[in-house]
């Protein structure tokens, strides 16, 4: 999912989120796993906000790493 900056700080993003774990929720599944770009820092706040878990080593202390992965439950 892209946000472009005009629509970001909107709620349409986490209002997609929202959407996308209730659909994954009612067609059984019990986690998620989703990966992000270090340099979207916005995007990673709306997944902690969400309760994900960030998997990876933090991304200011590897700046050479080219995801940063995030899991939680449903």
């Amino acid at each position: 999912m892209f946000m472009r900056p005009s629509g970001r700080h909107s709620g349409v993003a986490q209002a997609l989120m929202d959407l996308a774990l209730s659909s994954m929720r009612t067609d059984g599944y019990d986690a998620v796993w989703l990966e992000t770009a270090p340099m979207l820092v916005d995007a990673q706040r709306l997944y902690n906000r969400l309760g994900f878990q960030h998997l990876t080593g933090d991304a200011q202390r590897m700046p050479e790493s080219i995801s940063v992965e995030y899991q939680r439950s449903l």
